[in-house]
């Protein structure tokens, strides 16, 4: 008996039984393919590791409790230097930096609560409020760098550690004009959004500590600066005349803010007057005008007399 199927079915079957072999073997294919991709990874990752956590962030000077950490597993690639898996090694110490939120508890920003005493009570009177040295207030790719300053130019003397403010300087400015050099004063914004590290030997914005902490006749003001800023405002420093501006809490926006030059000045007055002028004759021009009265001329005789008829 003859199979009912024609050569046509058969080369079909064929090529669908080859096709599902082909399938298979590309699967299989790339099942290695990912199983040696996991392997290569895991190899350039290592192994998981235990490492102590923030579970929140813990400002510097803060004693370390249980409920601010926690143990999480990580790569061994992503480890970070002088850390640990065990809770009890950092509970009861004190940080000496700011550890966020999330962050790996590196035993280099710990220090114990006793040494924590022991520091604070070996610092002079002024320092005694600090927790910590001026170094560990410094920002990530930041330098401090200190500046003496008067008074006046340190916004009255009410600078306080902790605030941000903007350095604006003065500086003589020589262009040429023709055949003569001029000389004149350039009123310039250096530096905008500058956090202040210290006032004076103050590196902590302490109410009760307000008068060791203020600018007085001759004090200095350290900034946290990058090193680019720290060239140019050591240039500007004895070069012209700074003033610091000091900014709110919440005001971080830094805007272009053109020179000012003496010419710049004038025209900004002579403007302020020229609408003052216009603006006094456009009340002049608004004013109605009086009008005469009207006369009558009596003659008695030679004499002349003149009467209003209102």
């Amino acid at each position: 008996m003859k199979l009912p199927f024609s050569k046509n079915v058969i080369s079909l079957i064929v090529a669908l039984a080859l096709g599902a072999f082909t399938l298979i073997l590309v699967n299989m294919y790339l099942a290695k393919e990912r199983k040696t991709i996991e392997a290569e990874k895991n190899r350039e990752l290592g192994k998981e590791v235990a490492v102590v956590v923030a579970t929140s962030s813990i400002p510097r000077g803060t004693k370390l409790t249980q409920n601010m950490v926690q143990v999480a597993n990580v790569r061994e690639a992503a480890l970070q230097p002088r850390t640990t898996g065990s809770i009890s090694r950092v509970v009861g110490q004190v940080a000496i930096a700011d550890i966020v939120a999330g962050e790996q508890v590196s035993e280099s920003k710990l220090m114990s609560a006793a040494s924590a005493l022991d520091l604070n009570r070996e610092k002079q009177p002024e320092q005694a409020v600090s927790s910590g040295s001026l170094a560990m207030k410094i920002p990530a790719g930041k330098r401090s760098f200190t500046i003496d300053i008067d008074e006046v130019s340190a916004a009255g003397g009410m600078i306080r550690p902790n605030d941000y403010v903007d350095i604006m300087g003065i500086f003589p400015f020589t262009q040429q004009v023709g055949a003569s050099s001029i000389t004149q004063n350039v009123s310039v914004a250096l530096l905008q959004n500058i956090m202040v590290l210290a006032v004076g030997r103050q590196i902590t914005p302490v109410e009760a500590q307000a008068d060791k902490g203020r600018v007085g006749g001759g004090g200095t003001i350290t900034f946290a600066l990058t090193p680019q800023q720290v060239e140019l405002l050591s240039f500007a420093h004895d070069f012209g005349k700074l003033r610091l501006i000091l900014r709110p809490p919440l005001e971080t926006q830094i805007q272009p803010i053109p020179p000012v030059t003496a010419d710049v000045l004038w025209q900004q007055i002579l403007q302020q007057s020229g609408m003052q002028m216009g603006e006094q004759k456009d009340a002049k021009a608004e004013a109605p005008e009086k009008k005469a009265s009207p006369t009558v001329e009596i003659y008695r005789g030679n004499e002349k007399e003149v009467k209003s008829l209102d």
